[in-house]
């Protein structure tokens, strides 16, 4: 399988020879509702942290005061993409279950470390939904670790708080590790986001969170672990000396005030998540998703229909580059007002039958 990802706007800005500034990305699931301003600031008013080394003691006991979890039960890296492998490469299981469509990375990452993968398919006609008992019908004898995403990209599905206790339990006693992957858990309404933290402190349960998201910094690259300290001590042992970088380390050390203004950013896209959803489902079948982005079933073969779109300056995700995902698929973020707009403008041209005629435009 090709793996590929979304967020490639300097291939689309040479491509198109177009200024990046021109390139609407809805195929990156980063946070279009949070003001970057004081992130900017922060990092201009400390550019002499370019000639320092991080301290990565420091960066843990901010995160730990953050998250009132003691700093021995973290581990931050470069992006949770990274920590996706070091977790692997610590607990290094015969055989990893992988609910999919998912995430790519997961089964790569198990794969580098000779781990045999199977996989649960998830059923488009429940809306890929994914139902602990299912998961643990799927278990083999083999089975050491079993990957999820929640909200699952890229359904944005939800398995509950409860939901997830139940299948750590059943896990536990079965001595089988649940990695839980929660890129997108931050863009849950908080009533239904699920608290796993506590129960990660110990037992066979590892937290994988990435503030890349949330924060809308994908060029920093900022993510984090939550787990027993035994795993912690493992995944420290083989990760590189310097994991973050020293302006990382800056946006830890000011995460509590950089939370305010994600946490300001909520109302606005939890409102524009209704709307665009509306929108998307007067023209396609689009599937309940509960994170900062839409799976959407168009019926139009994606490579034509992104091809389409690029040539206006919009980027999506192609569903084909998901295991368990075929053609007619596409994955769109939650963007502005004005941007979902200019998105629903351009895929009202292709279900009016005018792919053709967007192909052929400059």
């Amino acid at each position: 399988m090709t793996v590929e990802h979304g967020g490639r706007v300097f291939e689309a800005s040479e491509r198109l020879g177009r200024p990046l500034t021109e390139i609407l990305d809805f195929s990156s699931n980063t946070n279009a509702f949070f003001d970057l301003e004081g992130v900017k600031e922060l990092l201009r008013g400390n550019l002499d942290w370019l000639a320092l080394y991080p301290d990565l003691d420091r960066s843990r006991r901010a995160l730990s005061s953050f998250l009132q979890i003691p700093p021995s039960n973290l581990w931050v890296g470069n992006g949770s993409g990274q920590l996706i492998y070091l977790v692997l490469q610590a607990l290094r299981p015969r055989e990893v279950l992988i609910p999919v469509p998912t995430f790519s990375e997961y089964e790569r990452a198990a794969q580098a470390t000779g781990a045999k993968v199977s996989f649960l398919q998830l059923r488009q006609q429940e809306g890929f939904r994914l139902e602990p008992r299912a998961l643990l019908q799927a278990l083999s004898p083999e089975t050491e670790a079993v990957f999820l995403c929640n909200p699952n990209n890229p359904t944005g599905g939800l398995v509950s708080e409860e939901g997830l206790f139940e299948l750590h339990r059943a896990l536990e006693g079965r001595g089988i590790w649940l990695l839980v992957d929660e890129a997108f858990v931050d863009f849950v309404v908080p009533q239904r986001r699920p608290s796993l933290e506590r129960r990660a402190l110990e037992g066979r349960l590892v937290l994988l969170r990435s503030l890349t998201k949330a924060l809308a910094i994908p060029g920093l690259r900022l993510g984090y672990i939550v787990g027993p300290q035994g795993v912690v001590e493992r995944v420290e042992g083989i990760s590189p000396p310097w994991p973050i970088s020293t302006f990382a380390q800056l946006i830890l050390e000011h995460l509590e005030e950089l939370w305010r203004t994600f946490e300001e950013g909520l109302p606005q896209l939890f409102g524009q998540r209704e709307a665009l959803k509306e929108k998307l489902q007067g023209l396609f079948e689009v599937f309940p998703s509960e994170a900062n982005f839409f799976l959407v079933r168009t019926g139009v073969p994606s490579g034509a229909l992104a091809s389409s779109l690029l040539r206006r300056g919009i980027l999506v995700r192609e569903g084909k580059g998901f295991r368990g995902l075929g053609e007619g698929f596409i994955r769109v973020a939650v963007r502005r007002p004005e941007e979902n707009s200019r998105l629903i403008e351009a895929l009202k041209e292709v279900k009016d039958g005018s792919l053709e005629s967007g192909n052929r435009r400059d």
